[in-house]
């Protein structure tokens, strides 16, 4: 019986043994602007992850204690000033990854709007249309001003 019993208790804790975290790191791309990093976080094992920390050039940077289940992703934009960065996360057991990023440096300029070309032509037949119209007010109160003599 008692044989039965440690077999039985083997039998459940085998899906424990064999499951395992794996977390996954990727750079997917850039924000509003190049130093606005966009990275998806995401459990490529087959049981939860218990939370996990994101690491800065080895300085924390973010920590996430929620449950992460399996095939499970989130995304994460991290603003980095330019140059070589080394991203990684770290879970509580132990596993990680890491993605080396050269960042660029980006200068922010204020540019003019670019007007669509509709939107010219647009504006452009409002002011032949409404000198058109101004012209022919005028024509017709000059026309209509003198006097016929028949």
């Amino acid at each position: 019986m008692k044989i039965y019993c440690l077999a039985l208790g083997f039998l459940f804790l085998l899906p424990i043994i064999f499951a395992r975290t794996q977390i996954g790191l990727n750079h997917v791309g850039y924000g509003k602007t190049p130093q606005h990093v966009v990275f998806v976080i995401g459990n490529l094992g087959t049981s939860d992850i218990y939370g996990f920390n994101i690491y800065v050039d080895n300085k924390i940077y973010k920590k996430f204690d929620g449950i992460m289940a399996p095939k499970k992703a989130i995304e994460e934009v991290i603003f980095l000033e330019a140059g070589k960065h080394t991203i990684k996360v770290k879970t509580f057991d132990g596993e990680e990854a890491s993605v080396i990023l050269d960042v660029v440096e980006y200068e922010h300029r204020e540019e003019e709007p670019i007007i669509p070309p509709t939107l010219i032509k647009y504006k452009t037949h409002l002011i032949i249309g409404i000198s058109t119209f101004i012209l022919i007010i005028i024509l017709l109160i000059l026309w209509g001003g003198k006097k016929r003599l028949i």
